[in-house]
């Protein structure tokens, strides 16, 4: 886009950076593994995608994107990886270290540390 064109909007950053991608990690906000960060491997089609986290407890399983709640930090992976190629992408990208220091993983600890919801 050129930037004379866009007036005074030539320095607004895009608004949304969350799209569904493969790597991208989540955080599950409904169904059995709810407040448990997960990867996206692959995708499924336009509501679903196939999920993993070997770290964090979650199985692989598909899940609706409904479910999902999209972070800022993607890990660098192929489609359709293997557990263990994935652990040493999590563990090399460091994205649930990451997480972990973000307001967003404060807010849901303290939630959870007084009974409240995510």
């Amino acid at each position: 886009i050129n930037a004379e064109y866009m007036g005074p909007f030539s320095n607004v950053m895009p608004t949304f950076r969350r799209f569904v991608e493969i790597g991208r990690v989540a955080l599950i906000g409904y169904g059995p593994d709810v407040g448990k960060l997960a990867v996206i491997v692959e995708i499924v089609d336009q509501n679903r995608a196939l999920v993993d986290n070997p770290l964090g407890g979650v199985h692989r399983h598909v899940i609706n994107f409904k479910w999902l709640r999209f972070t800022d930090f993607v890990v660098p992976i192929a489609h359709g990886c293997r557990a263990k190629a994935l652990k040493a992408a999590i563990v090399s990208s460091g994205a649930l270290d990451k997480f972990a220091s973000t307001c967003w993983a404060k807010k849901i600890g303290s939630a959870k540390h007084e009974g409240g919801p995510l």
